[in-house]
């Protein structure tokens, strides 16, 4: 992503490969035929993918950087990402 600084997007990463990792248990758990996994990787990665923007963009490489993440900012990004994801 554009919007936040290499350090996050390491910790992203980690955080989607877990995601993905419950979110395939997850499905084969409730019995779910998805040969592909694409339920884990498209609806988990990109729920958590719109948080982790909220939460970790920075404000300079924002538009307007009065709505930057959650750790630089007070978390109108983020909230603004919540209602997107509803």
């Amino acid at each position: 992503c554009a919007y936040i600084e290499s350090w996050a997007s390491i910790i992203i990463g980690f955080i989607s490969g877990f995601l993905y990792l419950a979110g395939s248990w997850l499905m084969v758990r409730i019995g779910v035929d998805d040969a592909v996994d694409a339920i884990p990787i498209h609806l988990f990665g990109g729920i958590w993918g719109s948080i982790a923007v909220g939460l970790f963009a920075v404000p300079g490489y924002l538009p307007d950087s009065s709505s930057a993440g959650l750790f630089y900012s007070n978390g109108k990004l983020l909230a603004c990402q919540l209602i997107g994801i509803l």
